[in-house]
């Protein structure tokens, strides 16, 4: 098994990169996937290069385009309960869709005897959607691409981006993907805010 330095980092960016390819082959993003995949418009076909045009991405995303970042906008850039028709400046958009950094578990030997090493790892991710209907229909397809329904199995490939974007080093496993609406509403007043947490194995040699 290669060797990947800073693995944290790659773990991080390869669930990253995978999550922009599920939106993408769901048509819930315009581009194109980075690997092959399946289709979901098209499950018969063979793995391959998903493109999705602007006139593909689905008519519920509206005039809010998803938008797919890799940190937890800050709390200040709420909405003024007190002056809730006025924005504030560099708020949260609509359907913006974002990844927290990975909390690493302790690594656990796989087996007896075996030098292989399993570190689990957790993802927390935030929605903040136009409204629950498109909240819901997007989280639903990355629940049922982690259950390996659509898009590919329950794995996230691991690249080594510091040498080879192309050539996975090992298969990470998905272990669960929870989702469930923020009941306090501290969300934009416009905005629905859900919750979700994505778990995963890495393996190490």
């Amino acid at each position: 098994m290669t060797y990947v330095r800073h693995r944290d980092r790659m773990v991080q960016e390869s669930v990253f990169e995978d999550l922009k390819n599920t939106l993408i082959a769901c048509r819930w993003m315009a581009g194109s996937t980075s690997r092959a995949m399946l289709d979901p418009s098209n499950p018969s076909a063979p793995a391959g290069i998903v493109t999705t045009t602007p006139d593909r991405v689905l008519k519920i995303v509206g005039d809010n385009p998803v938008n797919l970042i890799d940190s937890f906008p800050e709390a200040s850039e709420m909405q003024d309960e007190e002056e809730p028709e006025q924005a504030v400046r560099g708020r949260t958009p609509p359907n913006t869709l974002a990844l927290d950094d990975a909390q690493p578990g302790e690594a656990q030997q796989a087996e007896l005897g075996s030098t292989l090493m399993e570190v689990p790892y957790r993802f927390s991710l935030a929605f903040w959607g136009a409204n629950v209907g498109i909240a819901q229909a997007l989280l639903n397809d990355l629940r049922d691409r982690y259950l390996g329904r659509i898009i590919a199995a329950e794995f996230i490939p691991l690249f080594d981006w510091n040498t080879d974007s192309s050539t996975p080093v090992v298969q990470m496993e998905v272990d669960s993907f929870v989702y469930a609406r923020e009941v306090e509403e501290i969300a934009p007043y416009e905005l629905t805010l859900f919750y979700g947490q994505l778990t995963i194995t890495d393996f190490v040699e």
